[in-house]
């Protein structure tokens, strides 16, 4: 999980791998308060973006979910989110198998969940395995907009593939 403001990014972005980087540039360069809601193609299924809006939720009306497939960075436009985050442990229990779908394992109960605030301006990258429980409200919901940037595996291994042809990543070293 990384966590950071979108306004630093570009002092940070040396620091990150080409993919990831071409999704927060593509939300550093777009007015995100303009965007219709529903998907945007940034490179077809390996890389798309979501926006929505919605009402925050208490978190026991939701559910956690961890993804296969795809690295999410969630980006908050406006209001306020929380987000559950947490790694598995032998006790963590899949509740629903939606993985074939759309991507996902869904828990009810997660061990040593952690709940983090997003303002304004803020992302929050989350590898897939890391379990996440998004739009939530510790105690009244709210109103909020967010983009939420999916990046394929294999787009992430294409990358690593012409570092390593490059010569850029040195492996057993």
């Amino acid at each position: 999980m990384i966590l950071g403001q979108l306004n630093q990014w570009k002092r940070q972005r040396q620091w990150y791998a080409e993919p990831l980087r071409t999704a927060m540039d593509f939300l550093g360069n777009v007015d995100s308060h303009r965007l219709q809601e529903g998907r945007i193609d940034i490179a077809g299924d390996d890389m798309f973006a979501i926006v929505s809006e919605g009402i925050t939720r208490p978190i026991h009306e939701t559910m956690a979910e961890s993804h296969g497939s795809y690295t999410d960075i969630h980006y908050l436009v406006e209001g306020s989110e929380h987000i559950g985050i947490a790694y598995p442990t032998d006790e963590t229990v899949i509740a629903e198998d939606i993985m074939e779908t759309a991507d996902a394992y869904l828990y009810r109960n997660v061990p040593n969940e952690s709940v983090i605030e997003l303002l304004p301006g803020m992302y929050m990258v989350l590898a897939p395995g890391e379990i996440h429980r998004t739009c939530l409200c510790l105690e009244h919901p709210s109103m909020f907009r967010k983009v939420v940037v999916k990046i394929h595996n294999r787009f992430m291994e294409k990358q690593v593939e012409n570092d390593e042809r490059a010569g850029s990543i040195q492996i057993g070293s």
